[in-house]
């Protein structure tokens, strides 16, 4: 029976790595990360990471667009690597031709699109990271969103180059990362002291 477990979780496991080649044997751009970060309360905003896959060529007026982030707000600000990078919020799209995305039009959209007079070349054998793009903040959340939604890329700013979905996940307030830390750092003074304790204890005569 555990040996049929095992087998089971291998197999899922080379499923997995087979899509992700052919995904990136297909090109494009990729979101290959997104979490949220809390900037108060209850705010929060979202951060991702893009990369151009190995071989791909990002043209002026290329883009990725990524759909329904829960709670976005209409002119929510954006961060972007370098001013070359324009960024958008709407409801519906940015969608590019060949691309069939449900997109519900009472959730708020980003795109983020490639303005520079250069084009960006990915090396042959390796990906590029492109950078970390961020989005928000929201007012509208209690509590981290944690939520799986769809990104589609262009490399020319009008043909879909690829298509996928990211999971969302949310990073601790930095308050609860201390606490952890702390939380952490006693362990070897809590096994410091019952070793000592231990040691002081004395032993019975059999």
């Amino acid at each position: 029976m555990k040996g049929t477990w095992i087998l089971a979780v291998l197999a899922a496991f080379a499923v997995l790595i087979s899509s992700g080649r052919e995904a990136h044997a297909k090109g494009g751009l990729v979101v290959t990360m997104g979490m949220t970060q809390q900037t108060g309360d209850p705010t929060y905003e979202y951060i991702f990471n893009a990369e151009l896959l190995a071989g791909s060529t990002l043209q002026n007026g290329g883009f990725f667009t990524i759909y329904d982030l829960p709670a976005l707000t209409a002119g929510a600000l954006t961060s972007q690597p370098n001013i070359h990078w324009g960024a958008s919020v709407q409801e519906l799209g940015i969608t590019p031709i060949g691309t069939v995305v449900s997109d519900n039009p009472n959730i708020f959209n980003v795109t983020w699109q490639w303005n520079g007079a250069s084009s960006i070349v990915a090396p042959p054998t390796s990906d590029l990271l492109l950078g970390t793009f961020i989005v928000g903040s929201t007012t509208e959340l209690t509590s981290p969103p944690s939520a799986t939604v769809v990104y589609v890329g262009s490399l020319d700013g009008i043909n879909a180059s690829n298509q996928g979905t990211v999971s969302i996940n949310s990073v601790p307030e930095p308050s609860s990362v201390i606490l952890l830390l702390a939380g952490v750092g006693s362990l070897p003074l809590y096994w410091l002291r019952e070793r000592r304790r231990r040691r002081q204890i004395p032993r019975q005569a059999s």
